[in-house]
């Protein structure tokens, strides 16, 4: 569970809607946990993600060796499973765990709440502020109504609040290729402070394209591909904002 717990307290705020856990998942076999991090990759089980593991399924006994699944993973899931084609919606962790456990057990994967999870917890009214990140750029109500809230914020608590969404969205916009910029702590004390403890500021941040994940075994907030296109206008809006404080 990526929130460590949070879900149940977090889920009907950001989602609409009650969820138990977000999953993170990773397959032990061979004495080994196989997960996906910025790439394949290969751990301790249950040590890998930095949060305990909050739910164990049993999914049952492959013919198949360590040698046959390691062979597997580097010469076809390595391809397919990338930073760079990553999607929070369709190509996410529980995805390659999905594909693990197929090639294991004959074609038989996880059970579909699983990969599934992504696409069900975002089809309540709130939820769809996640997909934000999914749609052209434009006009965008959710990020409307998100810099409407930081807009009952003092001055200098929004200004804060606002430069720092647009140094992130200018670090995007004019290093595309670079993942780093497409990353942020979640525990960053300054990042919290200033975005996410305002009122607004996740909101904000969420309906810009930011979602919250998991790479290399600590909580971030990332950014996919598919809100790539969207960042123009969200540096334009977040200029403009600024330009209206005295």
């Amino acid at each position: 569970d990526i929130t460590n717990g949070m879900a149940p307290m977090l889920s009907q705020q950001l989602l609409g809607k009650q969820v138990e856990l977000v999953p993170h998942t990773g397959i032990v076999v061979f004495g080994k946990e196989y997960f996906f991090g910025s790439g394949p990759c290969i751990g301790e089980p249950g040590n890998c993600v930095g949060i305990p593991p909050a739910k164990v399924l049993d999914l049952g006994e492959t013919a198949k060796t360590a040698e046959e699944l390691e062979a597997h993973i580097n010469s076809v899931l390595a391809l397919e499973h990338t930073a760079e084609n990553y999607s929070l919606m369709t190509h996410n962790c529980n995805h390659y765990a999905d594909d693990v456990a197929k090639f294991l057990l004959g074609g038989q994967g996880l059970p579909e709440w699983i990969p599934n999870f992504a696409q069900e917890a975002l089809t309540g009214p709130m939820g769809q502020m996640l997909k934000a990140n999914a749609a052209p750029a434009g006009t965008n109500e959710d990020l409307e109504a998100g810099l409407k809230s930081l807009a009952s914020q003092p001055t200098e608590v929004r200004r804060a609040a606002l430069t720092t969404l647009l140094k992130i969205t200018q670090n995007v916009e004019k290093n595309p290729a670079e993942p780093k910029f497409r990353r942020i702590k979640t525990e960053n004390p300054a990042f919290k402070k200033k975005v996410i403890d305002v009122e607004g500021g996740m909101e904000v941040l969420i309906a810009a394209g930011w979602t919250p994940d998991v790479f290399e075994g600590e909580d971030v907030w990332m950014m996919e591909d598919g809100a790539m296109g969207s960042q123009g206008h969200n540096m334009r809006r977040f200029e403009a904002e600024l330009a209206k404080l005295p």
